[in-house]
């Protein structure tokens, strides 16, 4: 009897190691993205800001506040803006920075269905050429 109730424990401890290393093997929490913010120290996230696959969620209507703490906390890490687009439930931005190779783009969405706001951030690359 003890030697069952032994095997049961060893088979549920294996199944929880083999289910917890495929859950680590197949994380694809950043696959697809151009730019991770949490690997810049000078790109704030916004606070409850959950990652899901290429984009990151919120609960609820927090379109302004996230334009809003974006268009502050962007500036005072030395970003410059190059460019803003805001409409009813949407707010586009680009960002430049000096040795940063590229621009930030930092896009905002609220999806009234699912009630959630989505924020995508990418990295995009500038070419310049000189007219001479």
């Amino acid at each position: 009897m003890k030697s069952k109730w032994l095997m049961v424990f060893l088979v549920t401890i294996f199944i929880f190691i083999s289910w917890y290393t495929y859950q680590k093997v197949t994380d694809d929490t950043h696959e697809g993205r151009s730019i991770i913010p949490e690997e810049h120290e000078d790109i704030p996230m916004y606070e409850e800001l959950k990652s899901r696959q290429h984009t990151y969620i919120i609960r609820g209507n927090k379109f302004d506040s996230i334009h809003s703490f974006y268009m502050e906390q962007l500036k005072q890490n030395d970003w410059e803006l190059t460019y803003e687009e805001k409409r009813n439930e949407f707010f586009m931005t680009r960002w430049e920075k000096e040795g940063f190779n590229g621009e930030l783009l930092v896009f905002a969405q609220y999806n009234e269905h699912e009630e959630e706001t989505k924020v995508i951030f990418d990295k995009i690359s500038v070419h310049k050429s000189s007219t001479q």
